[in-house]
């Protein structure tokens, strides 16, 4: 009688069949069939690993895989020559995935069945790109939120606050959807932004093609903008205002993710507002100085030259305590 098979040879094999499905060569489907059913683990490992495969580039430098890579690279020759044939990249990386899960202990997720449901959360001054289960990636601002509910049949996220830039994976018999306060955005093979704050709504196209409706989920909804072009920029403001739809320039629309934030004419409370999603030392604009417009480039996190600039610029004072710094008006 055969040894039992012991879990890290069930990962290492899920690992190799996983390799095999998202390869570019035809695979055998009736000896993954038998594989799949010979066990009720083997099922289990493989939604291990695609779980594990979908967030690897947010973990791919972290201390804990980096060591396990001479482990598993050893493993991987040691059992992967014998099983699959000579190992590849693909085939390591799927390994570090699974050895990953096996050491760390990663939750399993119901990633092999279509679904993802999670929710990812910055704090202030931190940001986050990942790529979802269905290769589109997302680039979360600092103090953001969403949540991430894909299934076989619809592909939804929800932005409960922040701003979050999204590159979308076509995927004809999926819609992607992103759902803001009570407006729905449906992308279609597209980059976009899509920023919250209180009860504004941003959504800056960059390519491709989005339509753009109001209503909650599940609600009667209809278009707010007929057609939204490349480089456009739609602000809504609760169910009262009409849409702006305004041109915008790529470079400066995206280059917070590169720690720069432009202001062209905006209110100063909106300004401290993204400052303050950067840095703990918090920033508080009062009185009348809160409706004062201000335009130009500061770099998010550095608190000091922005109130210094706002002073030498603009008719306010900055007063600090140990809370943080509020801006006035200059009596």
């Amino acid at each position: 009688m055969s040894d039992p098979v012991s879990q890290d040879e069930v990962l290492e094999a899920a690992a190799g069949w996983w390799q095999r499905l998202r390869g570019p060569e035809p695979y055998d489907t009736a000896a993954f069939g038998a594989w799949l059913h010979a066990d009720p683990r083997h099922g289990e490992a493989l939604e291990r690993i695609k779980a594990d495969w979908d967030s690897f580039d947010d973990y791919q430098t972290s201390p804990e895989l980096l060591a396990l890579r001479t482990a598993v690279l050893n493993r991987v020759y040691r059992t992967g020559r014998r099983r699959w044939g000579a190992p590849n990249r693909r085939a390591f990386i799927a390994a570090c995935a699974a050895g990953a899960a096996a050491v760390a202990g990663v939750p399993l997720a119901l990633m092999w069945r279509g679904r993802d449901q999670r929710t990812v959360t910055t704090a202030v001054g931190e940001q986050r790109a990942f790529t979802l289960s269905d290769s589109s990636r997302i680039t979360l601002d600092a103090n953001s939120q969403l949540k991430i509910s894909f299934d076989r049949d619809l592909r939804l996220i929800d932005l409960v606050r922040g701003r979050a830039h999204f590159e979308v994976a076509k995927d004809p018999s999926r819609p992607f959807k992103v759902h803001v306060l009570d407006s729905v955005v449906t992308a279609i093979g597209t980059a976009f932004t899509v920023e919250l704050r209180e009860r504004k709504v941003q959504v800056t196209l960059f390519e491709g093609r989005i339509t753009l409706a109001d209503g909650g989920l599940g609600e009667a909804r209809q278009q707010v903008v007929e057609e939204i072009r490349p480089l456009e920029q739609v602000t809504l403001r609760g169910p009262a205002g009409p849409p702006v739809v305004e041109q915008v320039d790529a470079r400066r629309a995206l280059a917070w993710r590169d720690g720069k934030l432009f202001f062209e004419n905006a209110p100063l409370s909106e300004a401290v507002a993204r400052m303050n999603d950067y840095s703990d030392t918090r920033i508080t604009v009062e009185g009348p100085a809160s409706n004062l417009r201000i335009s130009g480039m500061f770099i998010a996190g550095q608190t000091g030259p922005f109130v210094e600039a706002l002073e030498a610029y603009y008719p306010v004072r900055a007063h600090h305590t140990a809370e943080g710094v509020t801006i006035r008006s200059r009596s």
